[in-house]
């Protein structure tokens, strides 16, 4: 059943799109932190802690996957976002300015790939998206009024350390969890399942064609990047990182829209998470299929 579960995340995708449609929750959209912060935690329970002793040896491959696709999915925003006006030009620049997704952890740990690179490229992205986000969005958007790094950065402890401190902690503890992959991976895809219902239900569906619109160029365009990463890098890099780039964090896009640009700017980043965390699922099942027929 935990097998079977996995497998189906595309599927839990759009069921849970459909009710997040149909049955919309205040209550869960205003809890996404939490749901992001329970998926770094069962994602940290399938890491062993001696694999992060190597990450130092992967120093370069890591700062070129934190560095260079913010600078690239910036200028690709910005272009995207010439061609619509108002709140969605202002939360189509905040997409491009937005870290590493912090679900992409947890679906690189479903694939069977590097998850504690992943923390890594995580972590590094996010401080950089806070000093380079605001002010970018200020000097870009329309009547920017100023954001500050410090509240990313207390959300990100929260949303990542915190839980991955723990689930570190506990998978150390107990060595036998290592004989819960496939639990944890149904777990991982659940949790997926309800932030995609989550982000669709925080959705207001004024404006809502624009949005749609760039959400899509921009996840097919920063998909692009990552193929061309990929292609760049060869066999030597690990494939499955490059859903950091493809995935940029919705949540941390909608705080920078709300914080530099205003309230309204942030209606492109529930979108855009939908369609990523979508997309994000159907790839990994892909890739588990492929991999286990191999």
């Amino acid at each position: 059943m935990s097998d079977r579960i996995a497998d189906l995340l595309p599927l839990l995708a759009v069921i849970a799109a459909g009710l997040a449609l149909l049955v919309p929750s205040a209550a869960l959209a205003s809890h996404v932190d939490l749901l992001l912060a329970a998926l770094v935690l069962v994602t940290a329970l399938d890491i062993d802690p001696r694999q992060l002793l190597g990450i130092a040896g992967h120093a370069p491959a890591i700062l070129l996957l934190a560095v260079v696709p913010l600078l690239v999915l910036g200028a690709v925003a910005w272009a995207l976002a010439q061609t619509v006006h108002g709140p969605v030009h202002d939360g189509t620049l905040a997409l491009g300015f937005a870290p590493a997704e912090v679900a992409s952890v947890g679906l690189i740990g479903l694939m069977g790939g590097a998850s504690e690179l992943a923390i890594a490229v995580l972590a590094l992205s996010l401080a950089l998206s806070a000093l380079i986000g605001p002010p970018a969005l200020v000097l870009l958007g329309h009547a920017g009024h100023g954001a500050e790094a410090g509240p990313l950065v207390g959300r990100f402890a929260l949303v990542v350390i915190a839980p991955l401190g723990a689930g570190l902690f506990l998978r150390g503890a107990l060595p036998g969890l290592a004989r819960r992959e496939a639990a944890l991976s149904a777990a991982s895809s659940l949790i997926v399942a309800g932030l995609i219902f989550a982000s669709l239900s925080a959705t207001h569906f004024a404006g809502l064609g624009s949005s749609v619109l760039v959400s899509l160029g921009f996840l097919g365009l920063s998909g692009l990047v990552a193929g061309a990463a990929v292609w760049l890098l060869g066999r030597h890099f690990e494939r499955s990182l490059a859903l950091t780039i493809g995935m940029r964090d919705f949540a941390v896009a909608a705080a920078l829209a709300a914080a530099a640009l205003g309230a309204r700017a942030a209606q492109v980043a529930g979108i855009y998470g939908t369609l990523m965390l979508i997309a994000g699922a159907g790839a990994t099942t892909l890739v588990r299929r492929a991999r286990s027929r191999r």
